[in-house]
């Protein structure tokens, strides 16, 4: 009977320890899910940040994009210009007319 009694106590003290072992790791794993937790949290708060910045260049971008096409066309038109009044003086000098001035 004691015999009984003692295979009894050991398995007990091997349960009782099971447990505690169980108890330490979901103790770890909780741990762990709290800091994976305000990790993600960091994560998030950055990545709102970085994606607020993306909207401020993304605007900066299309703004300097606008101001650059109205530069070019600006740009395309002097041009045009030039061109035309090349085409005139090249015209007046083919036909051999001396431009007047003006006293």
């Amino acid at each position: 009977m004691t015999e009984g009694l003692e295979e009894l106590e050991r398995r007990v003290a091997a349960v009782i320890e099971r447990y505690r072992d169980t108890r330490q790791l979901i103790e770890q794993l909780e741990s762990r899910l709290k800091e994976a937790a305000r990790q993600r949290q960091q994560l998030e708060v950055e990545n709102s940040r970085l994606r607020q910045r993306l909207g401020v260049l993304e605007s900066e971008l299309a703004s300097h994009m606008s101001r650059e096409d109205v530069a070019k066309n600006k740009l395309q038109h002097i041009l045009g210009q030039i061109d035309s009044l090349e085409a005139e003086i090249a015209a007046i000098e083919a036909s051999g007319d001396e431009p007047r001035q003006e006293s």
